[in-house]
């Protein structure tokens, strides 16, 4: 059985030093188990409250390397006896290998760096577990920063953003930091828990829809100089044009309603519904117009309905048969850009209905959609990983391609719309790419054809839902029988 061992990159003034280095002390309450993930496949942890690991070095600085995970609780870092951050090493998925800690221009000499496992973790948790991988001493003077990235991009979403941008040149570059404010000139948060080493893109989400939200972004070398910021960007999530359930995203409840109540006449099966006065749905949407979608019934009762400050009073009765999946309020015509809609439960009815009942099926957000557009492979939108290459002929789009023939190699694209279809090369000398969206299974794309052709559409996908999406394609590695090598282009 062969056994690849993972060995950090380091530049010339940092040495790594193993989880069982001799130098390293550890208290009882530690174990070491196996993990191909880890440096070396092993790593120590603990969950034991007051074990303690000790390491004496020599240098002007320190890193900490461990994995995050599920699992993962509150650890204390002290410096030569001083207590220096309370870390939390709780996340959702497990990473490996990551920067958990950093201490950098210390004075050149012996230092003492100690991990003391709390026990605690924090609510999400489900363990309190500390885990070290290895350490990185740095023994340098380098106080010269990276250069500052550039200006981010920015894809607005619901109740998340989604932040881009081009890869720094700076040749000692080890990641970036996101940081994040609710004003543009001040207050900015750090809001990446972990040093962004892979790729130039990070997705803030559990965003307030409505609410305008400033970014920049740092590059940091690997001695921890930390660059000046990128030009500040703002960002505005909310619910954008499109259609949405009753327990869409972004769709706010308050107060006391019946938790989606089955019916095979409503949208998606399931409405919500209350009847108790004061009750209410908030949305702040994006778009030009609005629709709510709701039964009238003979249990229907009378809504206050205020868009931007302007109310109207809406009854939903009906007498007879309910009538399903009717647009019971609609305006539009509004200036393009951020508004408020509320819908409250009066507690009030028509003398001839039977209850006071407030129902909310779906919402639909209108607003102008861009019908087609081209991007181009060398858009700051494609986020690469791997490695391309751009080749260039007068019949490709805008002058060039960039293809791989490494397996594994893929490009993300983030859009919005409701399709879009993918143009390539194709010859004799083409691959197969895996392709998905939104995270689906991936379908397969055979780019080989025997004669050569540019800019033919060999993948499209229409009939999405109006919003946003993201398309993966990867290079597979594998190629037709009859085709001479294994390329994937864009």
């Amino acid at each position: 059985m062969l056994f690849l061992i993972a060995t950090p990159v380091l530049a010339a003034d940092t040495t790594f030093m193993e989880d069982n280095n001799s130098s390293i002390v550890y208290s009882t309450g530690w174990s070491r188990p196996w993990s191909t993930n880890a440096t070396a496949n092993y790593y120590y942890h603990s969950n034991t409250a007051e074990a303690l690991a000790s390491l004496s070095f020599n240098g002007t600085g320190i890193k900490w390397i461990g994995a995050t995970g599920s699992g993962s609780g509150i650890a204390e870092i002290l410096i030569d006896g001083k207590s220096e951050a309370m870390i939390d090493l709780y996340s959702p998925t497990t990473s490996y290998q990551q920067v958990i800690f950093r201490k950098t221009h210390l004075d050149r000499g012996n230092h003492t760096l100690q991990i003391r496992v709390t026990g605690n973790k924090n609510p999400q948790a489900s363990g309190a577990y500390v885990n070290i991988d290895g350490f990185e001493i740095i023994d340098s003077d380098d106080k010269i920063p990276p250069s500052a990235p550039s200006t981010p991009f920015v894809f607005n979403g619901n109740e998340r953003v989604e932040l881009k941008w081009q890869v720094s040149s700076d040749s000692d570059l080890e990641g970036y930091n996101v940081y994040r404010s609710t004003v543009s000139n001040s207050g900015f948060v750090r809001v990446n828990p972990w040093l962004i080493k892979e790729g130039t893109s990070f997705i803030n989400t559990s965003l307030t829809n409505g609410t305008t939200y400033y970014y920049h972004i740092t590059a940091v070398d690997v001695v921890g100089n930390e660059s000046q910021a990128s030009p500040v960007v703002s960002a505005l999530p909310a619910v954008y044009v499109g259609s949405y359930d009753d327990n869409g995203t972004g769709i706010k409840y308050t107060g006391t309603w019946d938790n989606r109540v089955y019916s095979g006449s409503a949208t998606g099966n399931y409405y919500m519904r209350s009847g108790t006065a004061e009750a209410k749905v908030d949305i702040a949407f994006y778009g030009t117009g609005i629709r709510w979608i709701s039964p009238r019934s003979s249990t229907g009762g009378i809504a206050e309905v205020t868009l931007d400050g302007n109310k109207e009073l809406v009854d939903l009765y009906q007498s007879g048969t309910t009538q399903w999946q009717q647009t019971v309020y609609e305006e539009t015509g509004l200036t393009e850009g951020l508004h408020q809609l509320s819908i409250r439960v009066t507690g009030t009815k028509d003398e001839l209905s039977s209850n006071t009942y407030v129902f909310m099926d779906s919402i639909e957000v209108i607003g102008a959609v861009l019908e087609h557009s081209r991007v181009e492979e060398d858009s700051i939108t494609m986020d690469y990983r791997g490695i391309w290459d751009y080749k260039t002929s007068t019949s490709y789009s805008g002058g060039k391609i960039i293809e791989t023939s490494k397996g594994g190699a893929a490009v993300e694209y983030t859009f919005y719309g409701t399709g879009l279809e993918w143009l390539a090369h194709v010859d004799s000398g083409k691959g197969i790419a895996k392709v998905s969206i939104d995270g689906e299974a991936p379908v397969l794309v055979d780019l080989y054809r025997p004669s050569s052709r540019a800019q033919e559409i060999v993948y499209k996908r229409y009939g999405l839902s109006l919003g946003q999406h993201k398309l993966r394609i990867e290079a597979s590695g594998n190629k037709s029988p009859s085709s001479s090598n294994y390329y994937v282009n864009i």
